[in-house]
């Protein structure tokens, strides 16, 4: 027995060792004979997701002479955790935070198991006054600039931050100001706050992420979930360069790829993709282009995001571009240069480098788009290695949507 309490007071000892090093020095005291289990996340400089064993977490009158004189807000992720702080006791539920000084003794814990994180952001004292009576003052899960804080939290520890100075200054600062609209109840509404705007547009794109393979997914429907209108929720897209409808069709294409190229699912067929579903319709406006009646009747395209290669037939990719209330009428390969046969085609036509997609005019004003080899310059339909025509009333903003669809998701097209 002694043994086995001494292998713990260690894996305890080395926690709070490496909690010391990450955030901020705490002691621990378990509240059950349940062995000692502990994890520590940091997410950003010192802002981190605590989870023990029942137990407390403690700052003694001996850990408070450290200097640190910051404030501190937990949001709890734990069905109950009790905070004992200033003399005053709270219960926070799932989604309710709180804020404490580190400069004062204190407890954070529970009977059952504890998770939560604490955020420590030394420039909320200059950003927010009058902190001191925020202390202990309970911030319900409902509050807006809380819920839009930890979907921001959530996109940094999904997505990273990478180390450019001027990226970590700015997601300080918007964590900052969620903090201090969240202890001073201030309204949200559609501000254009950066912060604001930033949490709200990660917090849109996280929904669509979540449910893009949903046919009746909508601007609406997200904007709703959101708790915003749909042109405010567009005016963030179109600010942050892109829309609704692109970002919808690069996840679909994105989810295509995966399944077509999971070496589980060998036996797939292309119908039997959702994704494909969701773009029947569209493909049904399409008819076989002219490229199929030469013998090419797939393509070997390379996806830009996950960087996987598939075989598509050409009807999946015309279903795929951009509509906008018009339809890519076809698909057209020309035969040009020495050695026009197959053999010829089947190089990667539209690689990074050696070919961009260009939206074009006719002279009698009907657009098409050419892929356009990197120091020439494609003048008509017919002079095209790889095109696609658009229907008849297709505007200049629908052409330059399918050119931009294809470069930014399409890395390289052979056809086959």
């Amino acid at each position: 027995m002694p043994s086995k309490m001494a292998a713990q007071g260690d894996t305890v000892r080395e926690w709070r060792e490496q909690v010391a090093r990450g955030a901020i020095n705490i002691g621990f005291e378990p509240l059950s004979d349940a062995p000692f289990r502990a994890t520590f996340t940091p997410i950003f400089e010192r802002i981190v997701r605590i989870a023990h064993s029942p137990g407390i977490t403690f700052r003694d009158e001996g850990m408070v002479k450290d200097g640190e004189d910051h404030f501190s807000l937990i949001l709890s992720q734990s069905r109950n955790l009790d905070v004992a702080h200033c003399r005053r006791n709270l219960r926070l539920g799932s989604g309710d935070a709180t804020l404490v000084h580190v400069c004062e003794v204190g407890s954070i814990g529970s009977h059952d198991d504890v998770r939560y994180r604490a955020l420590i952001v030394p420039e909320l004292k200059a950003h927010c006054s009058g902190l001191d009576g925020a202390v202990m003052q309970r911030l319900p899960r409902q509050s807006e600039a809380l819920q839009l804080l930890r979907q921001y939290l959530h996109s940094i520890e999904k997505n990273g931050i990478g180390h450019s100075p001027v990226l970590r200054e700015t997601i300080r600062r918007h964590i900052t100001e969620l903090i201090a609209l969240a202890i001073t109840h201030s309204p949200m509404g559609e501000s254009r706050l950066s912060a604001i705007t930033t949490a709200r547009l990660n917090a849109a794109l996280d929904h669509v992420a979540a449910c893009f393979q949903d046919p009746e997914l909508s601007v609406v429907a997200v904007a709703r979930s959101q708790g915003i209108s749909p042109r405010y929720l567009q005016r963030l897209l179109e600010a942050a360069g892109t829309s609704f409808t692109d970002r919808v069709n690069e996840l679909r294409l994105q989810s295509a790829f995966t399944l077509l190229t999971d070496t589980g699912n060998s036996t797939r067929r292309i119908s039997d993709i959702p994704m494909v579903a969701a773009f029947g319709e569209a493909r049904g406006r399409a008819p076989v282009p002219e490229a199929a009646s030469q013998g090419y009747t797939h393509l070997r395209v390379t996806c830009a995001g996950c960087r996987r290669s598939a075989d598509i037939p050409w009807q999946l990719l015309l279903g795929l571009l951009p509509q906008r209330g018009q339809a890519v009428t076809s698909a057209a390969v020309r035969q040009t240069g020495e050695g026009r046969g197959r053999k010829h085609l089947g190089v990667k036509m539209t690689e990074r480098g050696r070919y961009r997609f260009v939206p074009k005019e006719s002279a009698r004003g009907h657009f098409w788009v050419a892929a356009e080899p990197a120091g020439d310059t494609i003048k008509s339909l017919d002079d095209c290695v790889l095109g696609f025509a658009l229907e008849a009333g297709a505007s200049h903003s629908h052409a330059v949507a399918v050119a931009d669809f294809l470069n930014r998701n399409i890395a390289a097209i052979t056809l086959r």
